[in-house]
C-alpha cells in the first residue's frame, strides 16, 4: 500500500513542477501590461513557494520510501531529486535573483544561460519523478 502513496506523492510533485515551470513561467512573460521587472518579481515569489513545496514533497517521499522499505533505485532517485533541488536553491535561484534585481534597477543585462540551466534541472526532475512514480506503481 505504501507504494501507492509514494507514487501519488511523485505524481503530485510532477504535476506541480510541470504546472509552474513549464506552464506558468513562460505564460506570464506573454501577458500584456505586465512589465518585465514585475514579471521577474512574480517569478521569484512563485518559484520560491514552489521550491518550499517541493522540499516538503521530497521529505514526504523519503519518509514513505523508508516506511515502505523502498528499493535502492527509489532511494537513488530521491537522492538525485534532492541534489537537483539543492542546485536550484543554492546555486541557480540566488544568481537568477541577483540578475532580476539588476533588471529591476534598470541595469542592462545580457543574455544568460542560467534560465536554461534551471529548465534543464527541472526537466531532469520531471524524468526522475515519472520514473519513480511508474516504478512504484508497477511494484504494487
Amino acid at each position: 500500500m505504501s507504494s501507492v502513496w509514494f507514487a501519488s506523492v511523485c505524481w503530485i510533485w510532477l504535476g506541480l513542477l510541470c504546472g509552474i515551470s513549464f506552464l506558468e513561467a513562460p505564460v506570464k512573460f506573454r501577458a500584456r501590461g505586465l512589465t518585465l521587472p514585475v514579471a521577474l518579481e512574480v517569478g521569484r515569489e512563485v518559484f520560491g513557494a514552489s521550491q518550499r513545496v517541493q522540499l516538503a514533497l521530497e521529505a514526504l517521499a523519503l519518509m514513505l520510501a523508508f516506511l515502505g522499505d523502498a528499493p535502492h533505485v527509489a532511494l537513488a532517485g530521491l537522492a538525485a531529486l534532492g541534489l537537483c533541488l539543492a542546485i536550484q536553491e543554492l546555486v541557480l535561484r540566488p544568481r537568477l535573483g541577483a540578475r532580476a534585481d539588476r533588471v529591476r534597477d534598470g541595469e542592462p543585462v545580457g543574455p544568460s544561460r542560467l534560465h536554461w540551466a534551471y529548465i534543464g534541472v527541472d526537466a531532469t526532475k520531471v524524468l526522475l519523478l515519472a520514473a519513480l512514480a511508474s516504478t512504484a506503481m508497477t511494484r504494487r
